[in-house]
């Protein structure tokens, strides 16, 4: 990675709240057959079945603790087991992922799928970080959330100036987790430089600059217009929080909402 000439010290901090503090008690998150309700410090998980005649529920108490800035879901089961997943999430969509693979991922909804919100399915890049056997492309985010896989910018510096190209989508917003976000090492998100603004244009439709806050939470972009399958979206690093030890500016995941 591109060190900086200095090193900033890191101070870890975490800290322990309720999911309710955050603003989402009472939310459903889905994607059928499955989906994650929380209310107060309770959660329960659901698994429909035979073509919805069987519902299989496991309930349980949970707390949030946050490590770094990267958000740890911490369940502990009435049946005894206890789990930790790495949680991103807004009021609208939800991600739960385990050191290894994707847990789910879900929309808050009262129907019962996951309609409309995918990863884009088509996006290149200015440039991107290759270090020895380990390559961040911008096709990483196509795919759907995953830890240690993000897009880093692979020029000198702080990556001002480089730029995404979203094609082959419609979408009127578009939810973005920014940073580096790792379950087993989740250091390498301040380490790491995130976006502080970009630049959201499609030739002849809009442009305008969004500023984001310094979380890996998904944070949702509305467009002024829909982009259809034939426009180019493009997205354009213009400032950055700048890592404590790395100059990689790095986007975790895109979620696009299509209808």
């Amino acid at each position: 990675m591109k060190s900086q000439c200095f090193i900033c010290m890191v101070c870890f901090f975490i800290c322990t709240i309720s999911i309710f503090a955050d603003g989402v008690s009472g939310i459903l998150y889905v994607d059928y057959p499955f989906s994650v309700k929380f209310s107060g410090d309770e959660i329960v998980f659901t698994e429909v079945k035979d073509g919805g005649d069987t519902a299989i529920s496991r309930k349980g108490r949970f707390v949030i603790t946050y490590e770094y800035s990267i958000p740890f879901l911490n369940i502990n089961y009435d049946d005894g087991e206890n789990i930790k997943q790495l949680m991103i999430k807004n009021d609208n969509i939800c991600a739960l992922l385990d050191e290894a693979k994707l847990i789910f991922l879900g929309a808050a909804s009262s129907f019962n799928q996951r309609e409309g919100y995918l990863p884009p399915s088509n996006v290149t890049a200015t440039s991107f970080l290759t270090e020895k056997d380990k390559t961040y492309t911008p096709e990483n985010l196509t795919k759907n959330p995953y830890s240690e896989n993000p897009w880093a910018e692979g020029v000198n510096g702080q990556g001002i100036g480089e730029k995404l190209y979203i094609r082959n989508t419609i979408a009127r917003e578009l939810y973005i987790s920014i940073g580096f976000v790792s379950y087993t090492r989740p250091y390498l998100y301040i380490m790491n430089s995130r976006p502080k603004e970009l630049k959201f244009s499609v030739d002849g439709k809009f442009s305008f600059i969004q500023h984001l806050s310094d979380t890996p939470e998904y944070q949702k972009i509305i467009f002024p217009e829909q982009v259809n399958r034939n426009d180019i979206l493009i997205v354009e690093i213009i400032s950055v929080y700048e890592g404590t030890m790395y100059q990689d500016t790095c986007i975790n995941s895109l979620i696009v909402k299509m209808w």
